[in-house]
């Protein structure tokens, strides 16, 4: 609560990586229904795109398991199981060719 999308944007980047965000700029929004508890809960997922200064600090806490730094091009979409980051990995390849 209280916080604009682009704060959470640089507060879980921190949390989840440790690292500081130096710009981020917002995509696109998808919904999602997310199973939890028995429950469906229908969300809207914010896609933003992000710059550090660098990835040298990056370590996994929190919720991240590891971290592996790939241009967004070298993604495939099966590695995720959500299917509003498999859709946002292809809109964002569709629109950004190399």
């Amino acid at each position: 609560m209280n916080e604009t999308a682009e704060e959470v944007v640089h507060r879980e980047v921190k949390e989840e990586t440790g690292l500081d965000i130096t710009s981020c700029r917002y995509l696109f929004s998808i919904p999602n229904i997310y199973p939890y508890s028995g429950f469906e809960v229908h969300t809207l997922d914010l896609f933003f795109i992000c710059e550090v200064q660098s990835f040298e600090d990056a370590k996994a806490s929190d919720d991240a398991a590891e971290i592996v730094i790939l241009s967004p091009f070298e993604l495939d979409t099966s590695d995720f199981g959500l299917l509003s980051i498999k859709k946002a990995v292809e809109m964002f390849k569709q629109s950004h060719i190399e």
